[in-house]
């Protein structure tokens, strides 16, 4: 009996209720009982539970692979950039086609702050604003001073 064998034949027998050992006939007689707390069923219960958390571990990775691959065929969302601006709130500019939106993100509230007249070019280079600390990234720079420079021009 392979491996998947002998961990469906375990997980059959958890979930029925009855020993691993009489489902599967592996040298047991019919009348023989296994010692709920004895070694042999206690590896066989953990090997069972370990090879259920395994495959919803599987599951819950392919789902997400596919949620993914779905959001992104589409091409007409696309976040361009995100700074935090609280311990759970964020700053987030997005792309909905031809526009640009800047949304307030906090649990449990989307609110659309802005609508960008002029898209923002990302991909320009920017000038490292004076306060801003090297350690943070270019990126959040990038961000800060083009989202800054935005509204700054209104």
């Amino acid at each position: 009996m392979n491996c998947t064998g002998k961990i469906r034949a375990m997980c059959a027998a958890v979930l029925t209720g009855a020993a691993a050992g009489q489902a599967s006939g592996a040298g047991h007689s019919s009348s023989a009982q296994l010692d709920p707390l004895g070694g042999d069923s206690i590896a066989q219960v953990t090997l069972a539970l370990t090879a259920i958390v395994a495959l919803i571990v599987v599951a819950a990775w392919v789902m997400r692979r596919l949620t993914r691959t779905q959001f992104s065929r589409g091409g007409q969302f696309k976040v361009l950039g995100a700074m935090p601006i609280g311990p759970r709130e964020r700053l987030v500019l997005v792309q909905v086609g031809d526009q640009q939106l800047l949304l307030g993100v906090s649990p449990g509230r989307i609110s659309s702050l802005q609508t960008l007249d002029r898209p923002l070019d990302l991909d320009a280079p920017m000038p490292q604003p004076m306060n801003a600390n090297p350690a943070t990234g270019a990126q959040a720079a990038s961000f800060a001073g083009t989202l800054a420079r935005a509204l700054g021009s209104r």
